[in-house]
């Protein structure tokens, strides 16, 4: 991945694929749903979504898939479900030859949302 210098989600979606537009924006659209205070930056090069002040959700963009992160192991049964998505302990891979899993993908901001809320 080329680290691409934007100041917005909206500019880092400009210079990425259709398939990850198309998911990058799903997954935006889910977290602003479940968390409405959120607000959006770019850290490390990455879509990044800050509740409350701070840096909670990162997403980027690859070839082939959306990765999420970080993503500590979960309570069963979610991690079960996330277990095929796993990259790395702490990555979650939302490909591109799979439909988008809307329902999984909300369990998951749920959880990184209750998970770092009490960090």
């Amino acid at each position: 991945m080329t680290v691409m210098l934007t100041a917005s989600i909206d500019d880092y979606l400009v210079d990425v694929s259709p398939q990850a537009r198309i998911r990058l924006e799903g997954l935006r659209a889910l977290i602003h749903e479940v968390a409405p205070e959120a607000t959006e930056t770019i850290a490390y090069g990455m879509p990044t979504f800050v509740i409350p002040g701070r840096h909670r959700i990162y997403a980027a963009a690859w070839a082939n898939h959306v990765g999420v992160y970080p993503v500590h192991p979960a309570p069963e049964p979610l991690e079960s479900r996330l277990a095929p998505l796993r990259a790395a302990k702490d990555t979650v891979r939302f490909s591109y030859a799979v439909p988008f899993d809307e329902g999984l993908a909300r369990e998951l901001v749920g959880f990184l949302l209750s998970a770092r809320s009490e960090a």
